[in-house]
This record gives structure tokens, sequence and C-alpha cells, in this order.
């Protein structure tokens, strides 16, 4: 990979076991192996890389990190979340600004989720997105004229100029949970598709229907919480119960009770995934229990690489 397009700046510290005070160190992202080494040796860290505190001084791409808190701040996510970045073409970049937007907005409560930044970089090809549409009228226009919005069907073309196009494009977005970026009008609906109902009844009406056809839907999630909001967990939980086969690995930071409740694991259960360990997890399928040791292939395990198992 390229690594000469840097866009993002941290400061390293790492406190001096000796004689007291910090030694600092300044590293451009994303960055190469030897020029991560680099960092640490100037920072005295080799060796107790854990020890070193990260600070993220500026990002061109996105400099709402410099005025957050993040859940972590591993070092080699950040890098993995910096190449995510720096690779993302100009249009794919404008639709992560709409679909985190969210995100940053709740920021001031709540710690933001290098995990669910890093996940908003992917798929990101798969949302439409309407060209020269930057407010509310031309997006209501723009809904009659493609017939998006079914109240609408059957108007005739005389009473057009009667319409309310601000107040149809108002209601578009709120359908859409759409943002304007620019000349540019983004429905993330279509990406954030767990605060979609019509798309969780879908998805659970086609995974108890292609059982009839021996098929099978795949439902898989880094972030089991994604499931757990409250105004849709009712409507999720019955998902985790379809699965003929279940692969539950560590769920990392969460509420153990809500874990177990969502997946009805026994306490027993849990305590066997309870503490993260590559490759470990557990096998349910009917009555049958099992503890897995998952063990991927040289070629396949190079792929991963070291970050988090991505």
């Amino acid at each position: 990979m390229n690594y000469n397009r840097k866009i993002m700046r941290l400061e390293l510290s790492a406190e001096n076991p000796v004689h007291g005070g910090y030694y600092y160190a300044e590293l451009l992202l994303p960055a190469a192996d030897y020029e991560i080494k680099d960092a640490m040796q100037r920072t005295r860290a080799v060796g107790r890389e854990n020890t070193v505190e990260v600070s993220i001084l500026e990002c061109d791409i996105l400099p709402e990190l410099q005025d957050i808190r993040l859940d972590t701040f591993s070092l080699d996510e950040l890098n993995f979340f910096a190449k995510r970045l720096a690779s993302l073409p100009d249009e794919e970049l404008h639709v992560f600004y709409a679909v985190t937007e969210q995100i940053f907005n709740d920021a001031d409560e709540n710690p933001v989720s290098i995990k669910d930044l890093i996940n908003c970089t992917y798929g990101l090809d798969t949302v439409p997105v309407a060209h020269n549409v930057s407010n509310l009228s031309e997006l209501g226009r723009f809904a009659f004229e493609n017939e998006l919005l079914s109240d609408l069907e059957g108007i005739p073309e005389s009473a057009v100029p009667f319409l309310n196009a601000e107040q149809i494009g108002r209601v578009q977005q709120k359908n859409d949970s759409g943002v304007f970026e620019g000349r540019l009008y983004i429905p993330t609906v279509h990406y954030l598709f767990l605060s979609n109902m019509t798309t969780i009844e879908y998805l659970r009406n086609c995974m108890k229907r292609v059982r009839k056809k021996d098929s099978s839907v795949i439902l898989a999630s880094q972030n089991i919480e994604d499931f757990l909001i409250p105004s849709i967990r009712e409507f999720t939980k019955p998902l985790f119960s379809i699965p003929t086969h279940q692969f539950l690995f560590n769920a990392g930071q969460i509420n153990p009770k809500e874990y177990m409740d969502a997946l009805q694991v026994e306490p027993s259960e849990f305590e066997l995934i309870k503490y993260p360990e590559r490759g470990t997890c557990l096998y349910r399928c009917g009555n049958e229990r099992y503890l897995l040791q998952v063990i991927a292939p040289e070629y396949k395990a190079a792929i991963f690489g070291k970050a988090g198992g991505r």
C-alpha cells in the first residue's frame, strides 16, 4: 500500500521511568511498520508499547477527531482507520461524512467507538447519491420528478406549480434520514439498515423462509450492541434465535446481562468466551455446545493481518 498520503498527525508520549518526565514523538498516519517502530524508539518505549499515550493533533480528512473522545487509542486501530480513510474515493468520503454525522453529534455525551468508525468505511459504494441536490426545495423537486413518494402519485402536471417543494423535501429527508453534503444528497437509511424497521422485518422473514428451500442467511456482526439499541431491541432479538448454527466469540466491552439475554446464553456458557482469545468461540447447534478453536490456514491469516483480526 502507498503510505505517501499522510492524513493524521499523532503525538506519542511515554514516561521516562528513570529520570521522570516524558519522551515525545510525532507520527504521521497511515504509517508502515518501520515508521511505527521508529516512533516507538524515539519515545524509548520499545518493549513497553502499552504504556504509550496517543493524542490526535491533526486530521485533514476528519478534523472532528481532534475534538472528541475515542473509546480506545490503539495505535494499530488508528493506523488501520487512517489507511481506510486515505483509500476512500471523494464520493465515498462524502457518504462517510453523512453516515457518521450522528456519531459525532452524540460525541459530547459518549466516547466514539473506533470500531464503529472503521465499520463505516465499508460498503459506502452501495449508498445511492443524488447529485446537484443541496437543499430541501431541490430535494422536493427531485423526489417528485423521480416518484419517490407514493403520496404524490397521480398528481397531474398542471398541479405541479402549486406544490410546496420544500415541504416535500422535508418529508423525503425524514424518510431517508438524509444528509446534504455540498451539492450531494445522501439517504443514510440505505446504509444504517438497523435503524430501518422495514429492513429488520424483511431480514427476519427471509431468515425464516429460506430454510424451506434448503438455504440459509448468514448474520454476522462485530458489535452486538448495534442490535441492542433500545428502540429496536425487541425486533432484533428474534434474529438470534433463528439460525441453526451459531458461533459466538468474545463480545468485547458489553453488559454481560444484555448479551446473555439477547443471545439466550447461560452464565456458564458466557464464562467460556468472557475474555478475548483469538480464534476461541462457543459453537451452538440445537442442544449441542462446543468450545472451538478456529485456526486459519497461513495464507488466510496473512490476509487478516494483526489489527484485531481485520
